[in-house]
């Protein structure tokens, strides 16, 4: 380990010792399932999204930066696929921009 190294793992101890909520938070992300065995980009039909609004980062399995609880492998937050699952806060917002603009109805309709 250089000495760069050995400085940083030594301050992030330190931090880490520091905080116990700040290691419970690392061990419980560190454990967390990033689909190492999942399916292949090729299975899930991954690919770059071109703005379709099903944008991995809007993802209910993506885990930032760039895993996935189904997809093996780097994931981008620009990338979409077949096993895309709406999260409910952006759900909402689209919602509220489609009501929004929608042309008001006239009143002797």
């Amino acid at each position: 380990m250089s000495s760069l190294e050995t400085q940083l793992a030594t301050i992030f101890k330190k931090g880490i010792a520091a905080d116990p909520k700040a290691a419970a938070s690392l061990a419980a992300s560190l454990s967390k399932h990033t689909s190492q065995d999942g399916v292949t980009k090729a299975e899930a039909n991954y690919h770059t999204a071109y703005s379709t609004g099903k944008e991995c980062g809007d993802c209910n399995n993506f885990n930032s930066p760039s895993s996935c609880e189904v997809v093996s492998g780097h994931v981008s937050a620009d990338g979409t696929c077949d096993y895309w699952s709406g999260n409910s806060e952006s759900s909402a917002e689209q919602s509220s921009d489609t009501v929004a603009e929608s042309p008001a109805k006239d009143a002797g309709d």
